[in-house]
């Protein structure tokens, strides 16, 4: 359906607007972060005070092994924050501001 639609969204896209988001979505993609350690709380606040689009956002104190993108994730001394996209994910940072170039 998208492809139907695709020149007719990309020429007025405020006509549009889902059919726009889940393009650019499909373009984009979905970023998994997720926020892991004893200050999880006040990265997760970082991270929610920048858009960014189209994101699931997870965070605990300590890995969580039934949840696929805290596994094996858990660092007592430090919190990380890990970028993911399909589970596959880049070197972790402290802080969002460090891979802000989703």
């Amino acid at each position: 359906m998208l492809a139907g639609l695709a020149q007719t969204t990309v020429r007025y896209p405020t006509s549009f607007g889902v059919w726009s988001g889940l393009l650019m979505q499909l373009v984009l993609g979905t970023k998994e972060l997720a926020a892991v350690g004893p200050e999880f709380n006040d990265r997760l606040d970082e991270i929610n005070s920048r858009y960014i689009p189209f994101k699931v956002l997870l965070g605990a104190e300590r890995d969580e092994p039934d949840m696929p993108l805290l596994q094996g994730r858990g660092n007592l001394n430090e919190t990380l924050i890990y970028l993911c996209e399909h589970y596959a994910c880049i070197k972790p940072v402290k802080y969002i501001s460090e891979i802000y170039n989703l």
